[in-house]
């Protein structure tokens, strides 16, 4: 999502991100897809059409650290030529998996090559049923600004959404909050929103 935040395919014309990547006043999303480095192939769709979980709650309206159900389905007008991703539903994440995280957010200079996708891996401290925790010890990789909307991934199937961070500077002591994505409410939202949708 150019210029604002990460997401997943996860069909050829399904794009799953965070909510609050679409701030107010914005009436269209400009998408870019990419393995690695974003292609040229870019699909603008209309703000109208984005599909935002009905419960979605912002930071602020039930917790000052955290957004609630903060997840959102671009539909495409058409397929892109992108590979696509399932979501885990054959084990529940849990306290102390290793997970990999994937967005095109600031690395660990403060730098944007938005352009570049990262990656790196997490330690799951702790799970609830709106959100999966990763606290950033120094150890590993964190989440960052303009990684917002991008996979958290567990056997290379989807389990997380990147959400939000309680360190504006993503340093060590940083708590990653990822919008659990096996959740019932969530998994009820993805399948009635895309039929097709890859579960594993």
């Amino acid at each position: 999502i150019i210029g604002f935040c990460s997401g997943t395919a996860l069909t050829q014309n399904d794009i799953v991100t965070a909510a609050h990547c679409f701030p107010r006043g914005t009436s269209a999303v400009a998408v870019s897809t990419g393995e690695s480095l974003l292609t040229s192939e870019i699909v603008t769709v209309p703000l109208a059409v984005v599909k935002t979980h009905p419960q979605y709650r912002p930071i602020g309206t039930i917790s000052n650290l955290a957004a609630f159900n903060d997840i959102a389905i671009i539909p495409l007008s058409r397929n892109l030529s992108v590979r696509t991703m399932a979501v885990l539903g054959s084990r529940e994440v849990k306290a102390g998996d290793i997970t990999s995280i994937f967005g095109y957010g600031q690395d660990e200079t403060g730098d944007f090559d938005e352009d570049t996708l990262f990656s790196g891996q997490m330690e799951v401290f702790e799970v609830t049923d709106d959100h999966i925790q990763a606290n950033f010890d120094g150890a590993g990789s964190n989440t960052c600004s303009g990684d917002s909307g991008g996979p958290m991934t567990l056997n290379s199937a989807l389990i997380g959404i990147t959400s939000t961070g309680i360190n504006v500077d993503c340093a060590v002591g940083d708590e990653s909050l990822f919008t659990n994505v096996q959740s019932d409410k969530v998994i009820d939202f993805l399948t009635s929103n895309i039929p097709d949708l890859n579960v594993r």
